[in-house]
């Protein structure tokens, strides 16, 4: 592991928000919305982001946001208990760093037909890592709206909430959810959501 912040150092006010995902649910698109800096994107069928790696969001005259990329969960080079474990020594050296986590956007595609096992399986190591205490701090996004026919899309989103081995069970232990319809006045609202929890 790099250095995640590339050369930024961060203070102890700004706030860390990590974004993950199954891969390909739009994570590099949503931080390049929000940072307006040039992150990569993947286009084809390998995972794009390779390690943690933090983005700084202008936000206030005494903070910046900083956005972790992590990578996606049922990657094509390495295993989710590998990425995982990335995460985990990422967040401990910035709490070390006396820089906190304030709160995770999990992404999850409207337009999947289904919840895979995979995808189950990931969620709920990522019920693990979380802890029922800090669900709170977590928004459940689905992204790519544009893609997905509303009502379609809405049905999808109400089974994802109604099932509790999908969603069901982290709002109800008090994870929010919402979308992001790929523009930046979305994203950003996601962080603002974030940023108000102390």
């Amino acid at each position: 592991m790099g250095d995640v912040f590339l050369g930024l150092r961060p203070r102890s006010s700004d706030i860390l928000i990590a974004i993950m995902e199954m891969a390909g649910s739009g994570k590099s698109t949503s931080i390049l919305l929000c940072t307006g800096q040039d992150v990569p994107v993947g286009h084809d069928l390998q995972a794009c982001t390779q390690h943690v790696t933090a983005y700084r969001c202008k936000w206030s005259d005494t903070s910046d946001i900083y956005l972790l990329d992590t990578p996606g969960f049922d990657d094509t080079n390495r295993s989710d208990t590998e990425v995982l474990k990335e995460i985990a020594l990422c967040l401990t050296k910035t709490y070390e760093d006396n820089i906190k986590l304030r709160g995770i956007l999990y992404l999850h595609r409207i337009t999947d037909r289904r919840m895979g096992g995979s995808a189950k399986k990931n969620l709920m190591m990522f019920r693990k890592l979380c802890g029922k205490d800090s669900l709170m701090n977590v928004i459940l996004v689905t992204t790519m709206w544009e893609d997905e026919y509303a009502a379609i899309g809405e049905r999808r989103e109400q089974e994802l909430i109604a099932t509790g081995s999908f969603w069901g069970a982290l709002v109800e232990e008090g994870a929010q959810i919402n979308r992001q319809n790929n523009t930046r006045s979305s994203a950003m609202s996601l962080l603002r959501t974030i940023a108000k929890n102390d």
